[in-house]
């Protein structure tokens, strides 16, 4: 579907454009040498060659705004701009430099940048979305209503090319760069959905460490046992501590996600003898294990 024609008179030079603060932010994260158009001619058909319906199609939107617009490049870098901002990248010089560290795959960055239009500029309100405009109006030296005419195009044009379970596939570029900026998939899309995606990682990321832990809490106990029952104390202290940290945070990620509390225990194996673990001070006595439990007299066993 060809781009709608829009007006653009009292358009910027093209230099004024590619000297731009966010349009040199952009040729830094991309790492992109020599002329930006010729480079991004080359970024479309890397993009438009891919067997990945959600990597092509991105190409096709880029090219659609190109040669739809009549601005050339400068809608295809706009929808770019767009796109990034909404992923979290504020287009700092320090940020720049370290998200060209970190997003070194322009295709996947550039996927990111489109997804994060799509579920992203709906999930504005309509002053946040003025905002947005306002803001990357002045960085790339373009008119409000071209931009917007551009985001316009890019939604609908994504929605034509790609079918509902490759739209949600297109999620993964978004949460991959999101987070590169300090964001959840949350952040940008505003669906309950993701939010509870989030949430349910966080509660795994969490119930694992709290493996670790009580792991942990077993051998410090045993080597202290070694070493005095003072010495016990303070490593099974340390360790409760922290346990206690993180299930305050799973409950939080619980929290966010809408679900019920859940109350996690930790099982004691079948049979195990208590004998061995050290008696701190002002603790009831430890049952007898179940070697002991046989011999009724008291005695030690027999040799």
């Amino acid at each position: 579907m060809p781009a709608p024609s829009i007006a653009v008179s009292g358009l910027p030079s093209f230099g004024d454009f590619a000297a731009s603060p966010i349009v040199s932010a952009i040729k830094v994260m991309y790492r992109a040498a020599g002329q930006f158009n010729d480079w991004l001619d080359e970024h479309i058909e890397d993009l438009k060659r891919s067997d990945n319906p959600v990597i092509a199609s991105t190409g096709r939107v880029l090219e659609g705004a190109k040669f739809g617009f009549g601005v050339g490049y400068v809608a295809s870098t706009a929808l770019i701009a767009v796109g990034q901002y909404l992923l979290g990248n504020t287009f700092a010089a320090a940020a720049t430099v370290a998200s060209a560290a970190v997003l070194s795959n322009p295709i996947a960055m550039t996927c990111a940048a489109i997804g994060a239009i799509y579920f992203g500029w709906k999930a504005l309100t309509d002053r946040e979305r003025e905002q947005v405009l306002e803001h990357l109006a002045a960085g790339l030296t373009l008119g409000v209503e071209l931009i917007r005419a551009v985001v316009e195009f890019a939604i609908r044009r994504s929605r034509e090319l790609l079918d509902s379970s490759q739209l949600v596939a297109a999620k993964t570029f978004v949460k991959a760069q999101a987070e590169a900026f300090g964001r959840t998939l949350y952040d940008v899309t505003k669906q309950l959905g993701d939010l509870a995606s989030n949430s349910a990682e966080a509660i795994a990321e969490k119930a694992g460490q709290a493996a670790v832990a009580i792991k942990g809490a077993a051998g410090k106990v045993g080597d202290a046992v070694a070493g005095g029952a003072s010495s016990a104390q303070e490593a099974i202290g340390t360790r409760v501590a922290r346990l206690r940290e993180l299930a305050t945070d799973a409950g939080k990620s619980l929290k966010r996600a809408g679900g019920p509390p859940v109350l996690t225990t930790v099982p004691w194996e079948s049979g195990a003898a208590v004998d061995n673990v050290p008696v701190l001070p002002g603790a009831p006595d430890p049952q007898p294990g179940p070697e002991h439990k046989a011999g009724a007299t008291g005695s030690g066993p027999q040799q």
